[in-house]
């Protein structure tokens, strides 16, 4: 996966070199000032012609971007001076580096889940998608009693097996709940500020994934 959708990296690349001189030669700006961006933008534009020309691993995207944004926080501390803003962006860069490789190292091992399979991201798939999952999700809401697949099936024109993985990938979101041969909506434990309490869990989780996926050998 690109770090952008681009078709011309070629093209790209030779406009991103333009633009920086650009802005040196009409501006105030001097090389030293723009060194962090040139890094950025030249370096995401020369990985887009490499990804063009080679097959790359899933995540070794986020390695490159990592990589190029450690390289911007070490330039704002050695040329702007600004230590404190220069290590923050480091340590960022390098969060990106160790979720990158260790979803290179990893993710071929995850089993992808049923209704996210086949997605391509250049499409409208997976908006398609996403809309079946709300679509779902509010058909449950709406539901008196517990709804079985080939019930959700018939109601809103999909097939058994495409509903079923739907019920399945919000199960394992903890959105909806299986009872007997059906699915209802998981009540909400926290009321109203369930969505909130639910992205505070979520943060700390996501921001040591890196670190779960050595310990268990496998992506999340």
């Amino acid at each position: 996966m690109s770090l952008h959708t681009d078709e011309r990296p070629w093209l790209t690349a030779a406009a991103t070199v333009a633009f920086l001189v650009g802005v040196v030669a009409l501006t105030e700006a001097t090389p030293r000032s723009v060194l962090p961006i040139a890094v950025l933008f030249g370096g995401t534009a020369l990985w887009n012609v490499v990804e063009a020309a080679v097959d790359t691993p899933k995540g070794s995207n986020w390695v490159v971007f990592g990589g190029l944004v450690a390289c911007v926080g070490g330039l704002l501390a050695l040329v702007d001076g600004s230590v404190l803003l220069g290590a923050a962006v480091v340590a960022a860069g390098l969060w990106f580096v160790a979720d990158g490789a260790t979803t290179v190292l990893y993710a071929p091992a995850t089993e992808r889940p049923a209704f996210l399979s086949g997605i391509d991201e250049d499409s409208g798939e997976a908006m398609r998608r996403m809309g079946t999952l709300r679509t779902v999700y509010q058909r449950l809401e709406a539901a008196d009693s517990p709804v079985t697949p080939a019930e959700l099936a018939a109601d809103l024109e999909l097939t058994e097996q495409r509903a079923a993985d739907a019920l399945s990938y919000l199960e394992t979101q903890n959105r909806v709940e299986k009872e007997d041969a059906g699915y209802r909506v998981q009540p909400p434990r926290w009321g109203r500020f369930d969505p909130v309490v639910r992205f505070l869990v979520w943060v700390p989780r996501r921001l040591l994934r890196p670190v779960s996926r050595v310990r268990r050998g496998r992506a999340d």
